[in-house]
């Protein structure tokens, strides 16, 4: 085998350049801090090896038959070469296997002769077929000492037979021999053949490539080039590097690569005889960029003091002879950034400031390399030290005590290149960015330093932050903005205008195309303004004499400003340009500048279409209120200018101006009746209402039902005071209540025959697995269920509702109600796509959706639901600039890092879920609800029926349905529960676009997921357990720690979906979290996975494999809650009967937990017998009390229905949010249980009752003397521990 093609090999040749040698920040050898285990480690610790030797044993042979049966293979390899291979050869394992059984000599030349057969193609395959490939395969994992002249023989058949060969490496793959072939590489006699049969293995074979990366193949290699293992081998060596650059960059073994990795790459970078050439050097760099891209990696490299010798790699890239060829040319160059790149990963991390510090070595060889001439180690040390740059006392250090600015100010007067520029540039803003700075920087001469780069049009991206720099030194700093007002020296020309820096400035506005550029440039002189006005208006004379000369020598100045206004991209730059240009026009000298560039740049359209833009028309809440501060802008600008009266302002204008002010400015000024939007309603949710009992719910259902009222306005007047009074009346006193009598009229229809058969309930057979209940009375269920269905969304939501509500009705009833599901028909795709457009204020559907899938997703009672993709605008993309970064450290990451790292950013999929309300759906109820509060009234008169008190369960029941009649509130529950889940993995919700939904309109993200549903019906497999804990998590941080619980958590609302950690790490500057919604990368690989799953939904067996692969491959399960719509959240005062009827189970106390019960249902006089059922839940509590140790067998479901049976039994009425408090419980139990038998909800409850009391209200409960949630933590922790053991004594027992 020849060494691999298309690989230049330059001499290995050195430079010396003492300049650079000097420059070099580190002492080579300090990689040797990390351990690096020796190579017999190493091997001995492959994962797997392959499967035992099927060959024969020992079986001696005389020697006359071994030379007949070695006589005969030579036969049949002659046969081969003129007949078929496959024919030829059937009989040679047969003969090899005789020869092994006898161990005989003859082996070592019929195994030469095989290899040397494997060298035509067409042999390969037969080899694979007829068995020959698998003889050697097990020779060469065989235990046994086999004479390494076989093996070699071996190595090179299979080398050889695997060349272009996949069915070959299939077989190797498939059995690990890779491992086998691998652990021969210790053998200095088969190092020679082992590293090429490697590369044939591999070579565009991505199974083979994985599977050596798993054996740590990189690592293996690495060390056998240090110990010197292919010393004076350098064809040997290409294959090695070639292996590295093919494996090094799978995740497999990444993950698993000794720590020690990093080290020897950079050893083996340093050291001038084994990376002698350019492209070994760059194999090495291009592997120690893909492992230093692991967070792990990092972490060593820095904890480790290894960056100096990564700096010493940099400086070594600099050594190699000019007269390379251009391919070497490029690979260094490549190298080179990726060491950059690299360094500023590194630099980047939390924990790199604290091994190397501003008054470390390593800085201190930094702020040398400034001086260097070379551009790359210029680039490196503006990062670095940039990133060094984290606060305000760094930065000052930086410029007051080390000077650093000044040789940044010298670059920027020096010939170099674009990017060492912009380098210099992004570190100089980072500095700027601290207050005490900017003067310094002034002192300094930076300003007259960037302003030659206004002219580098080469390079526009210098040219912007040359700009920026600009910007950010005169940020309320007076001194800078005159040394920008200072006038340039003269050139000579006859000319008596006089220039400043800032007229180069506006030089640069009226060239340059960019538009950032020019928005820059307004931003600029928009500083100028906001500093120099204020202080002019309270008599500064510097100031004045500023302001006077800012518009005197520049008569374009407000031009820049007029680009902030024309440009569309950014509204905030907009609004601050509008701003800026009403503090201009109370100057007179600003005035006339205003005035020109109102005519030159087409401000006054603007100006006019701003102030006359209807309150009507689309407008988001955030554009709205960017709107009125516009307005508010040119409302004052307007005034000044037409104060001012400028001689350069046209008397058409002025006139346009004046019609404005009259007919418009006023009006957008009065108070209007304010929009509720979602954010409004958000706001309601996190303030809630404790003064009044009222949870954040309450409130916003009370405003929710306050917008619908028909009312008339309190400003209303005249004609239209009387309109609005004739409408509120003749809709609900005439038009409403005939629409209800026909509703009636038909509900009478339906349920007629169910009132008419209700007597069937007394026949038919009593079944005694059912409690004795009757056959009749279940067919007479089943027909109200059926007659519910028919009735319509109010009635198919109050069975669903009373399914819930087993402390009111029948066990049997509730079960046969909890299957209602809704038959409403679809609504029309007209009316959905009317509904939306007007929730977007009336875009064109067109222009909302990229796609739109018509058919609907689901058809429920209340609504329907469409899966669809926002056009990219609406959805948002981190294109968008940021033109305010939150903090300093995102300041030095958006301008340090600009050249060499980027920041990739997590954004909403464009992906969503459309729920869109039933047209009219909301009077249909309102309807259907008058009518159950009238039947209800009529029932609660039979004196045996008042203990239902079933008027307050009718009310009960409207508050529940109106709570998802209107969609804001689900939008909000969604923003609630991923703020509360913000820092936890074990639940995710959708991302809602609050701007877009309305009352009718809900946009989510699509929840990418399988329903749990299928979970429960096929299984979980190796994932079983982990589903159930972490539903189980979720639902008790709902309850204990954020009294915030989902109310209708079935199996259909719950999905779960899958995702690798690592993935939740996606930038530098901020971690990402589960709750957060996920990047377009993650959609692609969750959508992948269950693309994987969904074909095997409906066979077990291949649906468990395909979780167990899964499993292997890193992933892990993530439930996402769907259907917020409803939340369950105690009161203060329910939350305070819940922990006191909490502290009587906790005592043990079931007497008085019963009496608690008694005492604060909503009617303690209708209870029937309290005595007994205090002696009830006694009973019921000494029952668990006596299995203190075992409570994971006790089942909470039944518990709390036992509890229920009595509630109903003796007509103890308890309140709505405590029952779905309990029903939510019996159905988290009732799913974790059919995942995970074992389940145990106390021991669950553990960690969260540890965080519970961990926090600050726990502790003022405590003071306050309420012991209640210390004891059950006590009990519990208690509990676990003598749990423990005694099942250590039982097995010991076992033992015995």
């Amino acid at each position: 085998m020849e060494p691999p093609s298309g690989r230049t090999d330059v001499p290995g040749s050195m430079q010396s350049n003492d300049h650079q040698s000097d420059l070099n920040p580190g002492t080579v050898g300090s990689a040797h801090r990390v351990q690096c285990p020796p190579l017999s480690q190493v091997l001995s610790e492959l994962a797997s090896l392959p499967p035992a030797s099927t060959l024969a044993a020992t079986e001696p042979l005389p020697s006359e038959e071994q030379k007949n049966l070695f006589e005969s293979l030579q036969k049949c390899l002659k046969a081969a070469e003129n007949a078929d291979v496959s024919d030829a050869l059937k009989e040679t394992p047969d003969i090899l296997q005789k020869l092994w059984k006898c161990r005989s000599p003859y082996l070592v030349p019929a195994a030469e002769a095989m290899a040397n057969g494997s060298r035509a193609p067409l042999w390969r395959v037969s080899y694979g077929k007829t068995g020959v490939f698998d003889f050697f395969l097990q020779l060469i994992a065989s235990k046994e000492t086999i004479d390494n002249r076989v093996i070699l023989h071996a190595l090179r058949l299979v080398g050889n037979s695997c060349a272009d060969t996949n069915e070959n490496r299939e077989t190797v793959v498939e059995h690990n021999y890779t491992a086998a072939i691998v652990q021969h590489s210790s053998n200095p006699e088969l190092i020679q053949v082992v590293i090429p049969v490697l590369y044939n293995i591999c070579i565009d074979f991505g199974p083979a490539q994985t599977q050596l990366a798993a054996d740590k193949i990189v690592y293996i290699l690495l060390k056998l080039v240090k110990d010197g293992a292919f010393k004076g081998k350098d064809a040997l060596l290409d294959y090695v590097f070639e292996l590295i650059e093919l494996v090094g960059e799978q995740e497999q073994g990444i993950a698993s690569s000794p720590d020690g990795t990093i080290s020897l790459l950079v050893e083996l970078a340093l050291d001038e005889d084994v990376a002698s050439t350019p492209a070994r050097f760059s194999g090495l760099v291009s592997g120690l960029a893909t492992y230093l891209n692991n967070t792990r990696f990092q972490e060593i490299c820095i904890s480790s003091y290894m960056v100096p010798d990564i700096l010493g790699v940099l400086s070594r890239s600099l050594t190699f002879k000019t007269e390379s060829s251009a391919e070497d040319t490029q690979a260094l160059a490549q190298s080179r950034l990726k060491i950059n790149q690299i360094l500023a990963e590194i630099s980047g991390s939390t924990s790199f400031a604290q091994y190397y510090p501003l008054d470390s070595p390593l800085a201190q060889s930094l702020k040398t390399w400034l001086k260097s001439t070379d551009d790359q180690l210029q680039i490196c040390s503006c990062v670095i030290l940039g990133n060094l740059a984290r606060s305000d006392a760094t930065c000052e250090r930086m410029v007051q005590d080390l000077k650093i600015h000044e040789e940044l100010i010298s670059i920027l007067k020096s010939d170099v290149r674009g990017a060492v520029l912009h380098s210099a540039l992004g570190f100089l803003k980072n500095l700027a960015i601290a207050g005490n700075n900017r003067l310094v920087l002034g002192e300094a001469g930076i300003l007259p330093a960037v302003s030659r780069l206004w002219q580098y049009e080469s390079v526009p991206q210098v040219q912007f932050a040359a700009t920026s720099i600009a910007r950010q030194v005169i940020v309320a700093a007076v001194d800078n903005i005159s040394r920008l007002l200072e006038g340039l020296p003269r050139d000579g020309t006859d000319s008596n205008d006089e220039r400043t820096y800032l007229s180069l400035l506006l030089a640069l506005f009226q060239k340059t195309d960019s538009t950032p550029i020019k928005t820059e440039i307004g931003r600029t002189v928009a500083s100028i303004c906001r500093t120099l006005v204020p202080k002019s208006r309270e008599g500064d004379p510097t100031a004045v004499a500023l302001l006077d000369r800012f518009f005197d020598l520049h008569e374009d100045i407000a031009l820049p400003v007029g680009a902030m206004i024309a440009q569309s991209q950014w509204p905030v730059v907009r609004s601050e340009g509008w701003f800026a240009m009403a503090l201009m026009a109370s100057d007179q000298g600003g005035a006339m500048a205003v005035s020109r560039s109102l005519q030159r740049m087409e401000i006054l359209p603007l100006l006019e279409k701003t102030l006359s833009a209807e309150a009507s028309e689309p407008a988001e809440e955030t554009e709205q209120l960017q709107t009125k501060k516009d307005r508010d802008n040119i409302s004052v600008l307007v005034q000044e200018l037409l104060k001012s009266d400028p001689d350069t302002l046209a008397e058409t204008d002025k006139s346009t101006m004046q019609q404005l002010m009259h007919s418009h400015v006023s009006r957008h000024l009065q108070d209007s009746k304010p929009t509720i939007l979602s954010r409004a309603f958000l706001q309601l949710a996190e303030d809630g209402d404790d003064d009044n009992g009222k949870t954040g719910e309450m409130q916003m259902l009370e405003v929710s039902r306050q917008e619908v009222r028909k009312t008339v306005d309190d400003d209303a007047r005249g004609l239209k005071r009387i309109w609005q009074t004739l409408y509120v009346f003749t809709y609900c006193y005439i038009y409403d209540p005939i629409a209800t009598g026909f509703r009636f009229v038909h509900l009478v229809i339906i349920f007629l025959p169910v009132i008419l058969t209700a007597p069937t309930i007394c026949f038919g057979k009593q079944l005694k697995d059912r409690e004795g209940i009757r056959t009749g009375t279940l067919w007479w269920y089943r027909f109200l269920v059926r007659s519910m269905e028919r009735a319509g969304p109010a009635f198919i939501k109050l069975g669903q509702w009373a399914a819930s509500r087993t402390d009111i009705f029948p066990p049997e009833l509730c079960d046969i109600m909890s299957s209602l599901h809704s038959n409403a028909p679809a609504h029309s795709l007209h009316q959905t796509k009317r509904t939306i457009r007007k929730a977007f204020n009336w875009l064109p559907f067109e222009d909302i959706f990229e796609e739109f899938q018509e058919e609907p997703l689901g058809v429920g009672a209340i609504a329907q639901v469409y899966k669809a993709k926002l056009k990219p605008n609406l959805a948002g993309t981190d294109d968008d600039i940021d033109l305010h970064p939150h903090g300093l450290r995102d300041k030095v990451r958006k301008n340090v890092g600009a050249l060499v790292k980027s920041s990739p950013q997590r954004v909403p999929s464009s992906y969503v879920a459309v729920k869109v309300l039933h047209p009219r759906v909301e009077r249909v109820i309102h309807r259907d609800l008058k009518i159950m509060s009238f039947f209800a009234s009529l029932v609660n008169v039979i004196p045996t029926m008042n203990w239902l008190s079933l008027p307050d369960e009718v009310h009960q029941f409207g508050e529940m349905m109106k709570l998802q009649l209107d969609l804001r509130i689900e939008a909000t529950n969604l923003v609630m529960f991923r703020e509360k889940f913000r820092s936890r993995t074990t639940a995710w919700f959708p991302y809602p676009y609050l701007d877009y939904s309305t009352r009718e309109v809900l946009v989510e993200e699509f929840a990418q997921g399988i329903p749990l549903s299928t979970f429960l019906e096929v299984g979980g497999g190796v994932y079983q357990e982990e589903i159930a804990n972490e539903g189980l998590d979720a639902f008790l941080h709902m309850l204990l720690i954020d009294n915030f619980v989902h109310a209708d958590l079935h199996p259909g609302n719950i999905m779960v979906r899958f995702y690798r950690p690592s993935e939740l790490d996606l930038s530098l500057g901020n971690k990402s979290r589960a709750s957060d919604a996920p990047s377009a990368e993650e959609v692609d690989v969750t959508e992948s996975v269950l693309a994987r799953l969904r074909p095997h939904i409906n066979n077990r067996r291949d649906w468990v494999k395909a979780l167990d692969d899964l499993n292997i491959e890193g992933y892990r399960p993530q439930l996402i809650f769907i259907d917020t719509g409803l939340v369950t959240q105690l009161n203060e005062l329910n939350r305070r009967n819940f922990i006191d009827l909490f502290r009587a189970i906790a005592e043990f106390d079931g007497y008085r937990a019963g009496e608690l019960m008694v005492e604060r249902c909503r009617q303690p006089d209708a209870v029937i017998d309290p005595y007994y059922f205090a002696l009830g839940m006694e009973h019921l509590v000494l029952n668990i009390k006596s299995r203190t140790f075992a409570l994971g067998s006790v089942k909470i479901g039944d518990v709390l229905s036992d509890v229920l049976s009595m509630v109903r039994k003796h007509h103890v009425r308890l309140e709505g949010d405590f029952v779905n408090v309990v029903i939510s419980c019996l159905l988290l139990e009732g799913i974790g249980r059919n995942l995970d038998p074992n389940l145990d909800l106390f021991k669950s409850s553990l960690p969260i009752l540890r965080k519970l009391g961990s926090n600050t209200t726990a502790f003022k409960s405590v003071r306050s003397g309420d012991m209640s949630m210390l004891r059950v933590w006590v009990g519990l922790e208690a509990r676990g521990l003598l749990q423990s053991s005694f099942e250590t004594v039982e097995q010991c027992k076992g033992k015995d």
